[in-house]
């Protein structure tokens, strides 16, 4: 793998062992429901770490070798971002109440 594309699969990782490691087990241990003023937060956290994932995928579509990887990131691409706009608008949503 030349070095650029090693670093970017790098840092995903590294992005996917800190989500797991730090934000999935501190989730799983967190029993209480989340305060109502910390909904928007959460969700557009969670927000944003889709679209980060979403903006790197998107990327890559045209430079891959074979139709089929190309199929896969513009897909992936999209799905990630209507979940991302599915957590924004759940967001603006608690943001204003939750009304």
């Amino acid at each position: 793998m030349d070095s650029a594309l090693a670093g970017i699969v790098d840092a995903l990782k590294a992005v996917e062992k800190q989500a797991r490691d730090t934000a999935l087990a501190k989730a799983r241990t967190h029993r209480e429901p989340v305060p109502l003023a910390d909904q928007p937060h959460l969700l557009g956290a969670l927000a944003a770490a889709v679209e980060a994932l979403r903006d790197v995928a998107g990327t890559f579509p045209d430079r891959m070798h074979t139709p089929d990887g190309r199929t896969t990131l513009r897909t992936a691409t999209e799905r990630l971002g209507v979940a991302a706009g599915v957590l924004r608008d759940a967001e603006r949503h608690a943001a204003a109440g939750g009304i």
